[in-house]
């Protein structure tokens, strides 16, 4: 009797049109061959890339949820990735993941006074988190945190963290194009939560955040965001039309491949 050996899953490949707030906001601020490879990315998705920064997104979560802050629990998960990445036996591609989370920590606690999280009173998130659809494409926006509005007022927003690594824009038109991805990423923040948070108060654009850890930005949704997300639509609408036609990443073996709906 012989057994079939299990092949390894590479990929996750998804049927229908399906993208996170990021990679959404990348596609409205890409040249049209980068959006080819952003829808392609979108529909393959490596399975590394899903939980990369998870470390380092519990830790800040940990921290963000402690009434007093105490840097102590950042200060213990970075020595905790450091033992492991200095473990003899750890592999290179895991060497590298645990430093890089390591790195977004160091950022993270670099850039604490500039990202504007002084004062917010923070709720985190545990859990799947219901899709937010637009022109039939699925959005992923996964909240790190729902944003509780003053005392006094019945407001609500939300907090998405950015945790990747990148350098900070030096020319002008890269700057614009980090400032003009903030605000749709900003205004999708907004979306998710007029759409599934509004029982807990009227959705506010100055809570709806998305903060760039590792280049110490902090975005909340801009006044004219209605014009964005009709911008946003339409490019879905072209999303969900080239869906089936985009080409697999080099390499892509469907023997490794776990498609999902």
């Amino acid at each position: 009797m012989s057994f079939m050996e299990t092949p390894e899953i590479k990929w996750r490949v998804r049927n229908s049109p399906q993208m996170s707030a990021n990679q959404l906001a990348d596609y409205m601020t890409s040249s049209e061959r980068r959006r080819e490879t952003i829808v392609r990315d979108a529909k393959y998705q490596s399975v590394v890339v899903v939980s990369y920064y998870r470390a380092a997104d519990v830790a800040i979560s940990r921290f963000l949820s402690d009434p007093i802050r105490n840097w102590r629990v950042i200060h213990q998960a970075m020595a905790d990735l450091q033992k492991k990445a200095e473990a003899p036996d750890v592999k290179p591609g895991t060497r590298e993941r645990l430093l890089n989370n390591m790195e977004a920590l160091a950022a993270f606690e670099r850039n604490y006074n500039s990202l504007g999280l002084t004062g917010l009173r923070l709720t985190p998130i545990h859990g799947a988190q219901p899709k937010t659809p637009l022109e039939g494409v699925k959005l992923s926006i996964a909240l790190d945190f729902i944003v509780a509005g003053p005392l006094n007022e019945a407001l609500v927003g939300g907090l998405l963290f950015e945790l990747s690594k990148g350098q900070s824009p030096k020319t002008a038109p890269a700057k614009a194009r980090l400032a003009a991805f903030a605000q749709h990423a900003a205004t999708l923040v907004h979306m998710h939560v007029s759409q599934h948070l509004n029982s807990f108060g009227a959705p506010s654009l100055k809570l709806c955040l998305w903060v760039d850890v590792q280049r110490g930005v902090t975005q909340s949704a801009p006044r004219d965001y209605r014009g964005l997300m009709d911008n946003m639509a339409a490019a879905c609408r072209v999303i969900a039309r080239s869906w089936d036609d985009a080409d697999p990443p080099p390499g892509f073996d469907p023997r490794h491949a776990r498609f999902v709906p």
